[in-house]
């Protein structure tokens, strides 16, 4: 497993996807504040969920990710997300996956920071945020679990490559 260490933090796969996970639902949150729920009782809310991780071929190369020096290399990943929108009625469902959406489309890049002791971070990534279209048989075996089914669900990669500080 491809790791460094940067301000005495240990960069590996698990914790950039535990960061960019975090830092995507939070930027998330904040987008959909001021969008209607609807009358229903219980907050809606999105849910994300990573389907896919894999390093990425094309970034490995990223001369950000060897800025450390030799040995200490930061991996560039490819995630593949799904959000869908737990307990809301089908209005407030549409209207809530289509914000999700207006944020995919109105924020693609964002910048994802690992904070050590200190207050500047000791690493940072840059997420690019891409829609991904599910195919028919994608769909059917995704609406065939029962947490899923008839629901709105939207994919999505997020591709995360590491940047000089």
């Amino acid at each position: 497993m491809l790791a460094a260490t940067r301000g005495g933090v240990v960069m590996n796969r698990t914790n950039i996807v535990a960061e960019v996970g975090s830092a995507l639902r939070a930027s998330l949150a904040a987008s959909l504040q001021d969008v209607d729920h609807g009358a229903g009782t219980a907050q809606p809310e999105v849910q994300l969920k990573m389907l896919r991780l894999a390093e990425s071929p094309v970034l490995r190369g990223h001369p950000a990710a060897h800025a450390q020096g030799p040995g200490e290399t930061l991996p560039a990943l490819e995630l593949e997300y799904l959000a869908w929108i737990d307990g809301a009625e089908t209005e407030a469902e549409e209207r809530l996956i289509g914000a999700v959406m207006e944020w995919l489309h109105t924020s693609p890049l964002q910048t994802v920071g690992k904070h050590g002791e200190g207050s500047a971070p000791v690493a940072t990534w840059q997420v690019r945020l891409t829609p991904v279209a599910l195919n028919r048989d994608e769909l059917l075996r995704l609406w065939s679990v029962p947490a899923f089914a008839g629901r709105a669900l939207l994919a999505f990669e997020a591709r995360v490559s590491p940047r000089s500080a």
